[in-house]
């Protein structure tokens, strides 16, 4: 339960004390500091990388923190948190060492540069960094808790204008009672909570997804859509349940150490509603967040593929949004996407269980595990890629059934040799993709960078 005090007593108490020290000392007092800043939006996720090239100048900088004292210059409950906060490590080093964040960041706020091909939906607005899954993409209920009554806290209590909250992750594991509060809160605080829909070709209807599936008025569940616009085939789908679709097909966005790549899944298209939001709040200063759902949801582009399988029957339409609130400047840069030869399909992280986790030993071996979502022991095909160029598939093999009764998962097992001459001299990319035969679906269950010196 120590989650509970970033947002409960201690959070009454860092209030009393800033008003007693002459801190903002009424609600419409913060509420008129907030929406004088450029709109912000959390990425709950495994961190940012905030020196890429194309990210460091959005990434928020808290005002109030004096970087590297070591004091609680704000007096909010946390040291130097300069950029947001590490709720795996407790510390303030928000870096990413999974990826999975920096590439939705960039979605939302990459800076669109001349000779780079992607640019943010919100290329302006500042993004503020609260890991809460560690560098194998593993996160639990608790950090992410933490993580939105952090973003809480700061629009409501130190005036930082938080528009958004963006989770590309969820599950089927449960509902839980303290993270709808969590998020409940938020949103009476004006913050949208922006949810990934699920990449199970699934309907949400059937089986509730979580934290998309909150019947709350501050959540907006985003399926994926294709390169024609249809609903992606991983895509989960709602026609109560999930809003509206947005593109998340092979979408070229920014990674670890200054790199770019394509990832696809609606971990990417909920991105782009969390920047539209935040264009929303820069356009409308003060925006409520029903009024943000109107604009986004009154202006998607009917498509016959989305019907009966969204709520809004459309995908999102974000000039058209702009323009429903006053806004009809066209000069934006969007992002470019080139459709790679084979498109990955990328599953959001889970809180838990985790989709799986790859594990390295220098040069010689790839060992880890994956899970099955369908009921069974048959075998999963772990694929092999290193830069890109596909090195084999081999068989991962059932290691333990009993998760099937605990976690809803069958638990397979790999161990791949690999040899010296599969990597260039220098650095190279590894990626690991669970290819379940049964349903056809591919899932990167990791990436990791691996140094060959001679």
């Amino acid at each position: 339960m120590a989650w509970n005090a970033f947002g409960g007593q201690r959070s009454i108490k860092r209030q009393q004390e800033r008003t007693a020290l002459g801190g903002p000392e009424s609600l419409e007092t913060r509420q008129l500091l907030s929406v004088s800043q450029p709109p912000v939006v959390a990425i709950i996720d495994s961190g940012i990388d905030v020196a890429h090239p194309y990210l460091a100048a959005n990434i928020w900088t808290n005002p109030g923190e004096v970087a590297g004292n070591g004091v609680d210059d704000d007096r909010n409950g946390y040291v130097d948190d300069l950029h947001g906060w590490n709720f795996v490590d407790n510390t303030a080093n928000v870096q990413d060492g999974y990826g999975h964040g920096t590439h939705v960041a960039g979605i939302v706020a990459a800076a669109g540069t001349a000779g780079v091909s992607t640019a943010g939906i919100g290329w302006n607005v500042s993004l503020m960094a609260l890991k809460f899954q560690d560098n194998t993409g593993l996160g639990f209920t608790g950090a992410a808790i933490a993580g939105i009554q952090y973003a809480t806290m700061m629009r409501r209590d130190f005036g930082v204008n938080v528009v958004a909250i963006n989770v590309s992750w969820g599950g089927t594991t449960g509902t839980s009672t303290m993270l709808q509060e969590a998020i409940r809160a938020a949103g009476d605080a004006g913050i949208t909570f922006v949810a990934a829909a699920g990449n199970s070709g699934a309907n949400n209807d059937a089986v509730a997804r979580y934290p998309s599936g909150y019947d709350l008025p501050n959540v907006i569940a985003v399926a994926a859509t294709g390169w024609d616009g249809a609903l992606a085939g991983f895509s989960n789908y709602g026609a109560t349940t999930v809003d509206l679709g947005a593109p998340g097909a092979a979408i070229y966005s920014t990674l670890p150490g200054g790199r770019y790549g394509h990832l696809s899944g609606t971990s990417q298209a909920a991105p782009q509603v969390s920047g539209a939001v935040a264009r929303l709040a820069a356009a409308k200063p003060g925006i409520t967040v029903a009024e943000v759902r109107t604009a986004l949801f009154a202006t998607v582009d009917k498509l016959p593929s989305l019907a009966g399988r969204v709520a809004t029957n459309g995908r999102l339409n974000v000039f058209a949004a702009l323009a429903s609130v006053g806004d009809t400047s066209l000069a934006a840069p969007t992002p470019v996407v080139t459709p790679p030869v084979e498109p990955v399909v990328v599953a959001p992280p889970v809180v838990k269980p985790p989709i799986g986790v790859v594990q390295t030993a220098g040069l010689t071996r790839v060992t880890g595990w994956a899970f099955s979502e369908r009921a069974g022991a048959s075998p999963i095909q772990v694929r092999i890629v290193i830069n890109g160029q596909v090195i084999g598939e081999y068989t991962a093999r059932l290691y333990r059934p009993g998760l099937r009764r605990s976690l809803g998962s069958v638990h397979h097992g790999y161990g791949i040799a690999l040899r010296r001459a599969m990597f260039q001299r220098g650095w190279n990319e590894l990626r690991v993709e669970a290819f379940d035969p049964a349903s056809g679906q591919s899932t990167l269950i990791g990436v990791r960078a691996i140094r060959r010196v001679v």
